[in-house]
């Protein structure tokens, strides 16, 4: 496994946390999903595939398979990422999907390790637990 370089997607409803990191290739994403504040688990990415239609991306992993929407293009609103889709993970082992709100990374303090195997997403106001 090689360094994350990119915050690619960031999804939280303060509880749970789901973010995807991306090596150096386009496609390279790296899982990662738990608690706000505590290191994340990272769940093996077997395949991604994004659509022409301004970013959808499918990521499947050895656990289930995750959509991340394109953001809704309105240009009437002057806007082209209104409203901010959320994700939805569905799991291969007949667990309720999860879905959460898309988050801006840079709302929160992501720590990544040198080796980029661990992970932890803390809300900004404050830090890891």
């Amino acid at each position: 496994m090689g360094l994350i370089e990119n915050h690619e997607y960031l999804w939280t409803d303060g509880t749970t946390v789901l973010y995807v990191g991306r090596e150096l290739g386009r496609y390279d994403f790296r899982v990662f999903t738990g608690l706000l504040g505590a290191p994340l688990r990272e769940v093996e990415v077997t395949q991604s595939t994004r659509l022409r239609d301004g970013g959808t991306t499918y990521i499947s992993t050895v656990e289930g398979q995750l959509v991340a929407q394109r953001p809704a293009t309105y240009s009437w609103m002057g806007s082209t990422d209104f409203p901010v889709q959320p994700c939805r993970y569905t799991w291969d082992d007949g667990r309720p999907p999860l879905e959460l709100p898309r988050v801006d990374p840079d709302a929160y303090v992501i720590s990544i390790d040198s080796s980029s195997t661990t992970v932890i997403v803390s809300d900004a106001d404050h830090g890891p637990n």
